[in-house]
């Protein structure tokens, strides 16, 4: 990976703080919006997509999910009683 451990590390704290609402979205948004002002975009576009990040599903229910969505209900001819 060429993201450095410390930054992973960091970003999965946040994104967990804010899940469980240690931190507020709000304090993100405005770290980023002071490193925007200090002029370094790319940390305070990385401190946005935390919260993104923090609020999206686990991709393991995402996806369970999607495969949920296939399956339809299929009923039965009229009259078609099953067997007991």
């Amino acid at each position: 990976m060429d993201t450095p451990l410390s930054e992973r590390m960091l970003r999965a704290f946040l994104a967990q703080m804010i899940r469980t609402e240690a931190i507020d979205p709000d304090d993100i948004a405005d770290a980023a919006d002071r490193l925007d002002k200090a002029g370094d975009e790319e940390a305070a576009h990385a401190m946005r997509c935390i919260i993104i990040e923090a609020n999206a599903p686990e991709i393991s229910d995402w996806q369970a999910e999607q495969r949920r969505n296939r399956f339809h209900v299929i009923d039965g001819p009229e009259g078609y009683k099953p067997a007991e």
